[in-house]
């Protein structure tokens, strides 16, 4: 993969799926509960194992990871593009004589196939969409859920100071 291949790849991804990706390894394929540890130490992230899972599978569906043994993950590795121009002697381009063949108009039954295929990667589109929206709504309920854990612990908190001021004479 080219570098501009892996930035393009990675706009396209959701910000956990980006942090997912940093802590995927090169050399070796590890496992989500590794790969969860590695994230955690790296990022202190808390992320569910689940949305981990739904974001590796996202990185394999845009090309940058892939399942080596099953539910083993390895991260793409990146290349510059190899060009072999430098070895081959410069030669003058000819000019083209002829025109250009005019593009035939298509058929009907090609028109179909071509909107059959658009309508295809659009509907590919729409379910990687609804994958990451899938994980931010996963993220969003873990959010909530501290949230609440964290205002429970405060509300303890408050009615243990009011029974303790109660029972303190002034």
């Amino acid at each position: 993969m080219t570098p501009s291949k892996q930035k393009a790849a990675l706009q396209g991804c959701t910000a956990i799926a980006c942090k997912v990706y940093e802590a995927v390894p090169i050399q070796e394929a590890w496992q989500p509960s590794q790969i969860k540890l590695a994230l955690a130490a790296s990022t202190r992230s808390s992320a569910d194992l689940h949305v981990i899972r739904g974001c590796l599978k996202a990185l394999v569906e845009a090309g940058l990871v892939r399942e080596h043994p099953r539910s083993h993950f390895r991260r793409v590795e990146v290349r510059e593009p190899i060009t072999t121009t430098a070895n081959t002697p410069e030669q003058p381009m000819r000019e083209s004589t002829s025109k250009p063949a005019a593009a035939p108009a298509k058929s009907s039954v090609e028109m179909l196939a071509d909107l059959a295929s658009q309508l295809s990667t659009t509907g590919k589109q729409m379910q990687q969409l609804a994958r990451q929206i899938e994980e931010a709504a996963l993220v969003v309920a873990q959010e909530q859920e501290s949230a609440a854990t964290k205002l429970q612990g405060l509300s303890q908190l408050q009615t243990l100071l009011k029974t303790l001021s109660q029972e303190v004479p002034a």
